[in-house]
């Protein structure tokens, strides 16, 4: 399981590099009226890989008692989409990339056994 969790989570690395190349107006158009776009899309990955990295792998991997503070969901997106329109495509695309590379490091560094524990919390 852990194996594929790495592979998967490369494989979106490597396509997100591929997207350097988008031209600006597909890089912001809406995927359907009144949706994101890729860049939204992108920051959104970004910004929940971070909140993945600093509220459940570092506490984890440093046996500290994770967090049960609620969050707000809508506040993260919000902040995501309003990153992705003032940011450059480039910065966008090399900060997702290297929170992913993180969020990768994090879980090899886990042990395999851990994959098959259950967190405190919600279903």
């Amino acid at each position: 399981m852990k194996d594929k969790i790495i592979e998967k989570n490369r494989r979106i690395a490597e396509w997100a590099l591929s997207l350097k190349g988008l031209p600006g107006d597909v890089w912001f158009r809406p995927f359907k009226e009144g949706s994101w776009g890729t860049a939204e899309v992108i920051a959104h990955l970004m910004f929940w890989d971070y909140n993945v990295i600093d509220s459940r792998l570092k506490p984890f991997l440093q046996s500290e008692k994770l967090s049960e503070s609620k969050l707000d969901v809508q506040k993260i997106n919000d902040n995501a989409a309003a990153y992705a329109r003032k940011t450059d495509k480039q910065e966008v695309i090399d900060e997702f990339v290297n929170a992913r590379i993180d969020l990768i490091g994090l879980i090899e560094a886990m042990p395999s056994e851990a994959f098959s524990q259950k967190l405190p919390g919600k279903k």
